[in-house]
């Protein structure tokens, strides 16, 4: 079994993300891009997890792709920030591209709004953002053998 949290635009908040993975020891962290630097951040204090990401439209800058696919348990992963596919104008775009690509997950953020779909054949999330938004939410991925599940986690205010 793998177990996978994916963050999207943090901007800058390290902080929920730290502690939600020393509370969920996950196998594997997805970082949707918004910003690079907050992955940094992250290698540094969790030395030994592994660590994807993608950047984002506020990573201008970063060397690091703006699209990621890996293959996990079987499992194909389509990973993007999503501004590059225009996601606030809908979801089209991406989900064609990840259909493309034969995935069987899409993961995308750049909207900071959570969203869950089980259409076109994949799985689609957009995980919201982490970051210091009013409802700071994550996503959660489970896969064992040939069972997927994805879930959205809303973090409790303090």
């Amino acid at each position: 079994m793998t177990k996978i949290f994916v963050f999207s635009d943090s901007h800058g908040d390290v902080e929920d993300m730290t502690g939600i993975i020393m509370a969920g020891a996950p196998d594997l962290v997805i970082h949707l891009g918004d910003y690079v630097s907050d992955c940094d951040e992250l290698r540094q204090r969790f030395p030994d997890m592994q660590i994807a990401n993608v950047r984002g439209n506020c990573d201008y800058r970063s060397a690091v792709p703006e699209l990621l696919r890996l293959n996990i348990e079987g499992k194909s992963i389509f990973a993007a920030h999503g501004h590059v596919y225009n996601v606030k104008s809908g979801y089209t775009r991406i989900c064609y591209a990840a259909m493309e690509a034969d995935a069987d997950i899409l993961l995308f953020g750049h909207t900071h709004i959570p969203y869950r779909d089980t259409g076109l054949g994949m799985e689609i999330m957009n995980p919201g953002s982490i970051g210091r938004g009013v409802h700071p939410s994550y996503g959660v991925i489970t896969i064992d053998k040939e069972k997927t599940e994805l879930e959205i986690v809303y973090v409790a205010s303090n």
